[in-house]
């Protein structure tokens, strides 16, 4: 009978995939024309000047030898009614390819003129094209002006004086064929299906092994989030991407220059960021990412850089940071560094949740969902810092209610303790919003150490370990941490609101519960990963609760599979893990109030539900029983097989929208 559902459970889920990708044929088969952005610059406040008779403007840039390419540049007009004309020249070797006069009365003010460039009709893999702006009748007080940008993008001359910087303008082209033709769309069919198959094969084979089982799912689906997701789409990632390679050089902490923190970064790290970042728009644009693989790295040429993700410790960017290295050491381009970074990054993340499950007493089942949720795994295939912050959170967790719950263990031994110690240390560095972490090992009786001296000499040393190498990192970051992060507003102040709470105790009090009330329930499904990156990339509701489900069924029920009637959670434990969840909170909601928010705000900003990841465990274990046991020994796999499920849907999900089949 077991046999006979697990084949109809295979068979039905197969027809729905068919079903969902063959209803999607069409996008991916059909010919269209989709403009991508393969130049883009970060615009500034600063301007050229009043652009008047006696100027020449020169852009020098250099593209690959695409066709259908497209200048988009914005003109500021000052809001007046100029009145003359602007002749627009664009060049290719040097040769005039395109004639443009503009007349300034008609020009937008902010908004971009496109202009065409024709097609090259050599078959060089690189194009050398120029624009050159002259005017006509424009003097001060009746002209137009360019922005500039930071970027330098080839050479930007005023009247034959090289400048710095570049002009402010995009350049797109059109892709004019079809994403797959017919044969390669029915191959990828078939291949997510066998791979579908093969997957919940190895889950029926290893069952009863839950760590086996979890690095089955994580690989099937992470390996390709580590691939599909366009690159510095996730949340804060290209801040990642420079500190990953700053520290790959052994960079740890920023330098002042000029009474600017940050540090020395290949100028070619932000070209390629700058290319590749919006390739969202209108489906993943793989041509423009494909072409930053001919983008060298280029390490002596460098600009003076900071970026908001040096605040935190350098050993939370080890993998990430040995790929970057693989990367240089093979003298890879910039792109390919992203991608190893991601690699080594999720791999990491693999191995330290394989342990967690293989120490964790029990509630495996909880622990694999929550370390397979979209945000979690979204997280761990990036080249963000949370991955090694949820993993190294997740093995402290199962380390310690081993050591505390699992009754086979008498008395922690040395290596027990040094255990517990080191990995208590290396998540207490990583973030301090997580120090409330520490409070678990008060769960471990004391007898567990041999008698009240030996506990309170053990528990010093443990405490004293982890919270020294904090102190440490960041007295010496304490410069970095005291700049503000004006991302979010320029009015930031983390001294004035620092301030604030303390002469404003009670009412920072109720900004917390106010911010808890509004936004808790939006956090509570970011943390599973209704939105995943920057973008969006929604799942739907079905989706989500699908999750929850598995999340309640797996934290309140008992299986008899994984775990014995001898193993509870006391009243002690769970009040403690209340604490811990409460200090968190408070930790988190207070760092992103003072370092984010603006000065008395009635609202904390900037929360988002990943950074509740690391204790969710302790979340769901809080309202576990210990009385409600399923008998049935079958209800582990029933489980794993609808986690299974919800995975794929999930992965051929972000497949759809990351190509722009389905909206965002």
């Amino acid at each position: 009978t077991q046999k006979v559902l697990f084949a109809f459970f295979i068979l039905i889920s197969a027809i729905y995939f068919s079903n969902v990708i063959f209803e999607n044929k069409d996008f991916f088969t059909k010919i269209n024309q989709d403009k991508a952005m393969i130049i883009s610059q970060e615009k500034t406040d600063d301007i050229i000047g009043e652009i008047q008779d006696e100027m020449t403007i020169t852009q020098k840039f250099e593209v690959n030898g695409q066709a259908n390419l497209e200048i988009k540049i914005p003109f500021g007009t000052f809001k007046r009614a100029n009145t003359g004309e602007l002749y627009f020249d664009l060049k290719e070797n040097g040769q005039v390819i395109e004639h443009k006069i503009f007349d300034v009365s008609q020009l937008p003010d902010s908004q971009d003129i496109s202009i065409e460039i024709p097609n090259s009709d050599n078959d060089s893999k690189k194009r050398l094209l120029e624009f050159e702006i002259k005017s006509k009748g424009l003097s001060g007080g009746n002209s137009v002006t360019l922005w500039r940008s930071n970027n330098q993008l080839g050479e930007f001359f005023i009247n034959d004086q090289i400048q710095d910087g570049s002009i402010y303008f995009k350049l797109f082209a059109s892709n004019t064929t079809a994403a797959l033709t017919n044969g390669t769309f029915y191959l990828l069919l078939i291949s997510f299906l066998l791979l579908f198959v093969v997957v919940t094969l190895l889950i029926f084979k290893f069952r009863g092994n839950v760590q086996k089982i979890f690095v089955i799912l994580s690989l099937s689906i992470g390996l390709f989030f580590v691939v599909i997701f366009p690159p510095f789409e996730h949340l804060d990632e290209l801040d990642h991407f420079y500190r990953a390679y700053e520290v790959s050089e052994g960079k740890f902490i920023n330098q002042t220059v000029n009474g600017e923190l940050g540090n020395y970064i290949p100028t070619s790290l932000i070209s390629t960021v700058n290319k590749v970042r919006y390739v969202h728009y209108t489906g993943y644009q793989y041509n423009v990412v494909k072409d930053t693989f001919s983008m060298e790295l280029n390490p002596q040429e460098r600009v003076f850089h900071r970026n908001y993700a040096s605040i935190y410790s350098p050993v939370l960017y080890i993998p990430q940071a040995l790929g970057v290295l693989l990367g240089r050491i093979f003298n890879s381009p910039p792109i390919m560094m992203l991608y190893l970074g991601r690699l080594f990054n999720f791999l990491a993340y693999v191995i330290t949740v394989f342990f967690s499950l293989k120490i964790l007493p029990f509630k495996k089942n909880l622990l694999l969902v929550i370390a397979l949720l979209p945000m979690t795994l979204i997280q761990a295939t990036s080249l963000s810092a949370d991955a090694l912050m949820i993993g190294s959170s997740f093995l402290f967790i199962s380390v310690v209610l081993n050591l505390g719950y699992n009754k086979k263990i008498l008395e922690i031994n040395t290596k027990d303790f040094w255990i517990l110690t080191t990995v208590g240390m290396y998540m207490s560095i990583s973030k301090p919003v997580y120090l409330p972490l520490l409070l678990l090992i008060f769960a471990i009786p004391y007898q567990k150490f041999g008698d009240k001296i030996k506990y309170t000499k053990k528990i010093l040393i443990i405490l004293v370990s982890s919270l020294l190498p904090m102190l440490i990192w960041n007295l010496l970051n304490l410069k970095n941490l005291a700049v503000p992060d004006v991302r979010g507003d320029t009015g930031i102040s983390p001294s004035n609101q620092v301030h604030y709470v303390l002469t404003h105790p009670f009412r920072y009090i109720k900004t917390m519960f106010d911010t808890l009330i509004s936004l808790g329930d939006s956090q509570f499904m970011g943390m599973l990963g209704k939105a995943v990156t920057n973008y969006g990339y929604s799942l739907s509701s079905s989706l989500v609760f699908g999750f929850i489900f598995l999340l309640l069924f797996t934290a309140i029920l008992k299986s008899s599979d994984y775990e014995r009637d001898s193993l509870t959670i006391n009243v002690k434990g769970k009040l403690i893990f209340v604490v811990i969840i409460v200090g968190v909170i408070i930790l988190t909601y207070t760092a992103l109030y003072t370092g984010y928010t603006t000065v008395g705000n009635n609202l904390i900003l900037g929360i988002q539900g990943r950074y509740f990841i690391p204790v969710s465990p302790l979340l769901f274990l809080i309202i576990s029983s210990n009385n409600i046991v399923i008998k049935d020994k079958k209800i582990d796999i029933y489980v794993i097989l609808s986690l299974c499920l919800l995975l794929f849907i999930v992965l051929l999900n972000y497949i759809l929208k990351i190509n722009g089949a389905i909206p965002f």
